[in-house]
């Protein structure tokens, strides 16, 4: 027989084995009740650094829990740089679902999801694969009902790149708008609009007012597809009639073949700011509104269903929707550049966190004397110069005693809060877009907790692409980003001394600055045309802005002193005009992910990107030297606010993208304390951008004039081994192509085109032929006008080169002779007149 202590042995192995093995085995039961199946993403694929909604499907068959969904660093790996959660309540025999939303990197493989309870275990979890978009391919989601083909979109982007392609249900569309900004298109077809939530439809509203473009499809469906956006669309459905004849839209693409067949098309009344596209016996078949920044399309037809179904031309007619969409100004991308929106967090003017020099030197001559000379002295009096021994640890431990009390409190117990927002506002609308960058500065090692307005989403700033010390944030993987009613952040701790850098976005009511204003034209002898602004600005808000800049295209006025709540100011032409430049056509905004910009480049050191940012500062702008050596406040506010500039907003292709729009620019020093901080108190040092639109009013001229390049937008239609080049400054080397596409700006083209006018300059670089194509739409294929000198071609009869709209297409095609062909710029001019009301 077993010993009495030999038995209890046995006994206690036993046990601690159960206890060591009964939780996976319960986790393992849990899993067996609790079943979860995943959609991430769109269709699996998602933009680096945006938001990525992660829908869960839940099934409890077991007992009723709560807990959170999650993903995180721990089971994900390197595909997410901190935590995100969402609460989940799951009672017995329930099914759920629920959308978390994800910020992932490059490179990939998969994220895991898991139902955590509050216990903290992992009750259920499930794998899911993800596939990166690149920052210049085009991501289409077409929400669809359930009966219905959707036309392909794949071929639907610009020269160079791919496209995707994501078919959605109406319950898979997220309520949270920024995870619509990965998307160049979205697509309503046959859907009842109906069964949308608010939130959702709240959310494609605020994705089109951002810089979106929606798409809503008509046909027998259109009152159902257009029932919940209503207040947005173009034209209103009311009705519905039969018509054999689309050859509007045929020629809307610039195909001049007919396109005949019994098609039913929307009919309805037409919004007071819609633009007709395209109509047929007074029916319009494609409608256009802007809304913010973004568009809304309706097509009056059902292009699932015959004969737009079988046309070959309906891809075009995407690029066409596509191609026409005006030009974004330099700040609407977002965040690309999060290594300065870091250093523009970790400036702090007027705040100085070291103690004065003059203290510090009091301090260290105190010790030096009091450690040396006093020492020896009362020593040598006292004749007890061996005691030094004990004296001088004694002093030593008194002094870094004092010095730890005083640093103590000199560090305050306050958290100091960093932040910097831009605020967008849109004449059409009645809220502002908010993006911010905010760093919390803790005086010493501590726990908090975040939380932002309700509608506002959270972020760890820099999670995505650490490149820089400023940028490489210390809180990232520490750091759960907690998604309920409101975005927040639970329980990270931050280093005393250190920021944790966060990004957050949102709405705020519109603030009451506005301005309504006339652009004329002066008409030069040689017929170009010069814009000519003039009206006033208003400011019935409670805001005071210094530093206000009126920008527009080319050019920026700056404002003499403050606008202040109650201002009322009138500007003429004289100060609102651009000076005559050589400035090329602006870029379709699709064009603005192509060029993926050099992220380890100052954008001070004059390459020629910094317009805006240059005319935002005007006098007050620092260069490269002056910005690393900035010392005195007002200086430092400049550097601060230039860091800012620089993470937002970026002249690509050489051009600010304002159009034909009148911007108003203007700092200020405050903004609401609208966050919730737990652990501490806290103060902030706030700097805020307001960029407002104006209401401008275009007053066409009556005489012949002539249309310079910066009056059309461009995008390429293909692009054979170039990368992110505009129309200026690029190369083609062997068997290299490039096709492009100019359009007049919007409600800018012609009546009547009398002459075309067209320059690629070679730099002085003729030695390799390059035949300059120009796309004949009568005929539907290019004509070469081939030349081995000279860089000019002038067309008196301009008919056959010009689509619908005047559009103009043109091709380089380098594919003789050997080393490179350069182009400087590309250039484009068109004489005609006008003949609307005026």
């Amino acid at each position: 027989m077993l010993s009495q202590s030999a038995s209890r042995a046995i006994i206690f192995s036993l046990i601690v084995f159960a206890l060591c093995f009964s939780p996976v085995a319960a986790q393992d039961n849990f899993r067996d009740v609790v079943e979860m199946s995943l959609e991430i993403g769109f269709g699996g694929y998602f933009r680096p650094g945006e938001w990525t909604p992660v829908r869960v499907e839940l099934a409890n068959h077991g007992e009723s829990l709560r807990g959170r969904l999650v993903v995180r660093p721990e089971t994900s790996g390197r595909v997410v740089g901190n935590a995100f959660s969402r609460p989940i309540d799951l009672p017995s025999g329930s099914q759920k679902s629920a959308t978390l939303y994800i910020q992932a990197r490059s490179f990939p493989d998969s994220i895991r999801v898991e139902l955590i309870d509050e216990a903290g275990l992992s009750r259920a979890w499930r794998d899911g694969a993800l596939y990166d978009i690149g920052p210049h391919d085009q991501l289409h989601v077409v929400i669809a009902g359930p009966n219905a083909t959707p036309p392909g979109l794949s071929g639907a982007h610009v020269g160079g790149v791919e496209a995707q392609q994501v078919i959605w249900r109406a319950h898979q569309v997220p309520e949270l708008g920024a995870a619509l900004r990965s998307l160049d298109m979205l697509m309503l077809l046959n859907i009842d609009s109906a069964s949308l939530s608010r939130d959702q439809v709240k959310a494609i509203r605020h994705y089109v007012e951002e810089g979106g473009h929606l798409i809503v499809n008509g046909g027998p469906s259109a009152l159902i597809t257009a029932a919940a956006f209503e207040a947005i669309l173009p034209l209103s459905p009311s009705g519905s009639r039969s018509i054999d004849d689309l050859s509007a839209l045929a020629r809307f693409i610039g195909d001049r073949d007919a396109l005949a067949g019994r098609a039913i098309v929307a009919l309805g009344e037409l919004d007071a700011s819609a633009e007709v596209l395209a109509a047929a016996d007074g029916l319009p078949l494609v409608a256009r509104r802007r809304l913010g920044a973004g568009l809304v399309d309706f097509l009056a037809a059902d292009p699932s269903l015959a004969p737009l179904a079988d046309w070959a031309g309906l891809n075009g007619l995407w690029l066409k929707l596509m191609a026409t969409r005006p030009p974004h100004p330099a700040w609407r991308e977002g965040f690309t550049r999060p290594d300065w929106a870091a250093e523009a967090v970790a400036n702090l003017p007027g705040v100085d966190l070291l103690p004065p020099m003059q203290a510090l030197c009091i301090f260290l001559g105190a010790y030096i004397l009091l450690i040396g000379p006093l020492n020896y002295l009362v020593l040598s009096r006292l004749r007890r110069n061996g005691w030094g021994w004990l004296t001088i640890p004694l002093i030593i431990l008194c002094f870094t005693g004092i010095a730890w009390t005083v640093g103590f409190n000199l560090r305050g117990t306050e958290v100091i809060v960093s932040r910097l927002t831009v605020a967008q506002s849109f004449v059409d609308q009645d809220e502002a877009q908010v993006d911010q960058v905010l760093g919390m500065l803790s005086p010493r090692r501590a726990t908090y907790s975040l939380t932002l307005p309700e509608g506002s989403s959270l972020a760890v700033a820099g999670a995505t692409s650490p490149s820089s010390i400023f940028a490489s944030n210390t809180i990232q993987t520490g750091t759960e980003i907690r998604q309920a009613s409101r975005f927040g952040a639970q329980d990270f701790t931050i280093d005393g001394g250190i920021f944790a850098n966060f990004s957050a976005a949102g709405r705020i009511p519109k603030p009451a600055i506005s301005g309504g204003f006339t652009l004329g034209f002066e008409t030069l002898e040689s017929g170009r045309l010069v814009r000519v602004y003039h009206g006033a600005l208003r400011n019935e808000s409670d805001i005071t802005l210094r530093d206000v800049r009126i920008l527009g295209p080319g050019f920026a006025y700056r404002l003499e002193g403050e606008l202040a709540p109650g201002d009322i100011l009138t500007l003429s032409g004289d100060e609102l005009r651009p000076d005559l430049t050589d400035a090329p056509a602006q870029p379709n905004p699709l064009e603005l992910f192509v060029t993926v910009q050099t992220m380890g480049q100052s954008p001070f050191s004059g390459l020629g990107r910094n317009t805006t940012i240059k005319q935002i500062q005007g006098e007050r702008y620092l260069r490269t030297r002056a910005f690393l050596r900035a010392e005195s406040i007002k200086e430092r506010q400049a550097a601060r606010e230039q860091s800012f500039l620089a993470s937002f907003s970026v002249d690509q292709f050489l051009s600010d993208g304002r159009g034909a729009g009148l911007y108003l620019a203007g700092w200020s020093d405050s903004w609401a304390r609208d966050l919730e901080i737990e652990g501490a108190a806290w103060s902030a040092v706030d700097t805020s951008l307001y960029l407002i639109e104006l209401d401008v009013d275009i007053e066409l001229p009556g005489e012949q004039v002539t249309l310079s390049s910066d009056y059309f937008s461009w995008m390429t239609l293909e692009r054979e081994g170039l990368v992110g080049n505009g129309t200026d400054n690029f190369s083609l080397f062997e068997s290299q192509s490039v096709e492009f596409l100019f359009h007049p700006l919007p409600g800018l083209a012609l009546d009547e085109v009398t002459r075309l006018y067209l320059k690629v300059d070679r730099g002085g670089g003729y030695a390799q032929m390059l035949p300059l194509e120009v796309y004949d739409w009568e005929a539907g294929a290019y004509e070469k006008f081939g030349y081995r000198e000279g860089d000019e071609l002038e067309l008196a009869a301009p008919a056959a080169y010009l689509g619908a709209g005047n559009a103009v297409r043109l091709r380089l095609e380098y594919n003789s002779g050997s080393g490179t062909a350069r182009v400087r710029r590309i250039r484009l001019e068109q004489t005609g007149r006008y003949h609307r009301e005026r």
